[in-house]
């Protein structure tokens, strides 16, 4: 079964274990932090490499429901992320010298993104969403109650940097102060606020859309606070040290064994980055907000039903922007929703409704708030990355952050 709107974005439902079939996987899976940490590539290399194959796994893979499949993608991802760039620090590899990720990972990698409708690379919701639970079940899901299911190094660092952007969903998808197992949980759900705007606009709701740009205000202002504690779980150097984790594929690839009439094929892809954070698609959308001037982006096409991807590079304003490429880092639930929704309220005249005073006014407040939200991304960004000339989705985050906050205005 696959997600309702309200927890689509934040998964509430993970599985901890994969069924009997992927316990090789599994078994790997825990020795991964101390390998990463303390080990050597070629330490790391042995562990993936004594992984059997799973015959017929595509079958296998077909028959898991939905929260075994992002599982199944966190594992895989952090296995293949190990492989490229595993080991102690020290023993961290050029990528152009990385071996052909082999087929016990790199098969049923490719097949669950392709399931999934993703591309087949680890993204930030591999990372912040689906990888996570409470510390007490029983008490409000703050940021100080959330920790990872997995680790992929030691590194204290790697778990701030992921529940952080973890509990700006979790604030955004559940009601104030209340524990993952009250019933009432995602009563109070933005997500389900803001993707009924559309319809609120088309039947003149004024009332309920005031209430969905203050809420919106509110969250993005809780999006700071939550944000300011950054400084307190991603230590500087331990961070500099998880940051290899995170390196995508691009520009020139890594080859993979996934078998069959395919063979060995070449990856591209970026790594995880801020951009991928399916909620702020939505934002965007709602907030008539343009990201169409960006950097030189490879010439993507995305729809509903497929991802196409072709190698030559043009302009963005010609195609997509760099974050309308990281769309295709989505599953395609998560995609087709914001698709749909942007379409939506690009076929909506909002300037009509601003004559009304009390909307314009929690309209303009909203934005002024979502900007200084940016701001303050901007500021930690430089803070971590000052002496790196990318992100972590190989994006020049200078100009990308600076760009979002002067669209947002």
């Amino acid at each position: 079964a696959l997600s309702d709107d309200s927890t689509l974005f934040i998964p509430f439902t993970l599985s901890k274990r994969l069924p009997s079939i992927f316990q090789s996987w599994e078994s790997v899976l825990v020795q991964l932090p101390q390998l990463n940490s303390e080990g050597t590539i070629d330490d790391v290399r042995s562990a993936v490499r004594s992984i059997p194959i799973i015959p017929d796994v595509q079958s296998h893979l077909m028959d898991l429901e939905i929260q075994f499949l992002r599982r199944a993608h966190v594992i895989l991802s952090f296995l293949v992320q190990s492989f490229v760039n595993g080991g102690h620090v020290d023993a961290v590899q050029d990528l152009s010298e990385v071996p052909v990720v082999p087929r016990m990972i790199a098969q049923p990698f490719y097949l669950v993104s392709e399931i999934l409708g993703m591309k087949p690379m680890f993204s930030a919701c591999t990372f912040d969403t689906w990888n996570w639970e409470p510390k007490v079940w029983s008490s409000p899901l703050t940021w100080d109650n959330l920790c990872l299911l997995n680790r992929l190094t030691l590194e204290n660092a790697e778990i701030g940097f992921h529940i952080i952007p973890c509990a700006m969903h979790i604030a955004a998808a559940q009601k104030d102060d209340i524990s993952l197992g009250d019933r009432r949980c995602f009563d109070n759900s933005l997500f389900k606020k803001v993707l009924k705007v559309p319809s609120y606009f088309h039947d003149g709701q004024i009332l309920e859309l005031v209430d969905v740009f203050i809420d919106l205000r509110k969250l993005f202002k809780k999006f700071i606070d939550i944000f300011k504690h950054v400084y307190e779980v991603v230590d500087f150097d331990s961070f500099a040290r998880y940051r290899r984790m995170l390196r995508g594929f691009s520009p020139n690839g890594i080859h993979f064994d996934v078998g069959g009439s395919k063979g060995i094929v070449l990856n591209k892809s970026k790594g995880p980055s801020a951009a991928q954070t399916s909620m702020f698609f939505l934002f965007d959308a709602l907030l008539k907000i343009d990201h169409r001037k960006s950097a030189k982006v490879e010439q993507e096409k995305v729809t509903e039903s497929s991802i196409y991807v072709a190698t030559d590079e043009t302009e963005s304003n010609a195609f997509f922007s760099f974050q309308n490429e990281m769309l295709l880092y989505l599953p395609s639930e998560q995609r087709n929703l914001i698709l749909q929704f942007q379409e939506s309220m690009k076929n909506t005249n909002i300037e009509q409704y601003l004559e009304n005073k009390d909307l314009k006014k929690e309209f303009q407040n909203c934005m002024r708030a979502y900007r200084a939200f940016r701001q303050y991304h901007l500021k930690v960004a430089l803070f971590y990355l000052d002496d790196k000339s990318t992100g972590t989705g190989s994006s020049k985050f200078r100009s990308l952050l600076q760009e979002a906050i002067d669209n947002t205005f």
